[in-house]
């Protein structure tokens, strides 16, 4: 099973907020998917939350994974 990752944080935050949630939700997705002996892929992103999955550059790229399968 593969696992997608996806990191998103609102654009209204300050970079080195950014930096740092984006690197917890990162390490910590990481992290359980190691610790269950799942492959995975990151999607990290920031954008704001009004924006639809689609439409975001990351969010686009898990949609299109999920529905061929990898």
């Amino acid at each position: 099973m593969v696992i997608g990752i996806y990191c998103r944080l609102s654009i209204d935050k300050d970079e080195n907020q950014t930096l740092s949630s984006l690197l917890h939700q990162r390490t910590n997705g990481i992290k359980f998917c190691k610790e269950n002996g799942y492959k995975y892929i990151i999607y990290s992103e920031v954008v704001s939350g009004g924006v639809m999955m689609e439409d975001r550059k990351e969010g686009s790229k898990l949609i299109d994974d999920l529905l061929s399968d990898r």
